[in-house]
């Protein structure tokens, strides 16, 4: 569980090296009240792209205790490796948390924002 503005979102784990490279692709949605939380062995730039994603999303960097370092709304699937941009958090990251876009707005999440979940050191 992720707890982020009082909102509570069931987190699929991705926290082995195949799991983080999958992440949501291929799946025609992420449900309601649903994230995807990516769990790090070490800070770090941690780059996503949307190559086989099949719906927008909202994604969040998080550091140590899970603050808010970076975010980015409303990314869109790309049709082409080639073609598909990255994206990095501006400071090195310990977690990622992707979520169906318009969350961050809807909860008003900018850098310093905290979140909860029994799963950050």
């Amino acid at each position: 569980m992720v707890t982020i503005s009082g909102k509570t979102y069931k987190a699929i784990i991705a926290d082995t090296g195949t799991k983080r490279a999958i992440g949501l692709m291929f799946r025609e949605r992420l449900p309601k009240d649903s994230c995807m939380l990516f769990l790090f062995g070490s800070p770090g730039y941690h780059a996503l792209w949307m190559h086989n994603m099949k719906f927008p999303i909202d994604v969040l960097w998080l550091g140590k205790g899970g603050k808010v370092i970076d975010l980015k709304e409303g990314l869109k699937p790309c049709g082409s490796m080639f073609n598909c941009p990255q994206y990095s958090p501006k400071r090195e990251a310990s977690y990622v948390v992707e979520f169906n876009a318009g969350e961050i707005r809807k909860l008003g999440l900018k850098p310093g924002s905290a979140v909860k979940s029994r799963l950050f050191s």
